[in-house]
């Protein structure tokens, strides 16, 4: 666990897409502003459908491990938000991360001639 202090809460990713403790609030800043280094996946439905998962750089669970994913759902079904430790956990199929907030968002219900998908993500998460 870190200290307290300005950049208790701040994390970047390794070139694993591990979380690690930012170096300093200008190293954070740095990274922060590559949204391609950032993104996890994005799926887009149509005009403001989509779901959205990144890498935030900031801490959601104060105290505890870092929790620095977000998945956003935009314009489905059920909007929402969720949150993940890790970048393999972000894309899980599982409840409450990427796949699974496709599905419940988009998917379930419809037929493939309803909807178009497209999914990517810019930088794969680099094996151990």
């Amino acid at each position: 666990m870190r200290p307290p202090g300005p950049l208790a809460d701040l994390y970047v990713l390794d070139e694993k897409k591990r979380v690690h403790p930012a170096p300093s609030y200008k190293a954070w800043k740095a990274f922060w502003r590559d949204v391609k280094q950032r993104t996890v996946a994005h799926t887009v439905f149509g005009p403001g459908q989509y779901v959205m998962t990144f890498f935030t750089g900031i801490n959601h669970n104060p105290g505890g491990i870092p929790v620095c994913f977000k998945t956003l759902v935009f314009g489905g079904r059920k909007p929402a938000e969720h949150y993940a430790a890790t970048w393999p956990d972000a894309l899980d199929p599982r409840p409450r991360h990427h796949g699974h907030c496709v599905r419940r968002a988009f998917v379930e219900g419809r037929t493939p001639s309803t909807f178009a998908c497209v999914t990517f993500s810019p930088i794969p998460a680099s094996k151990k």
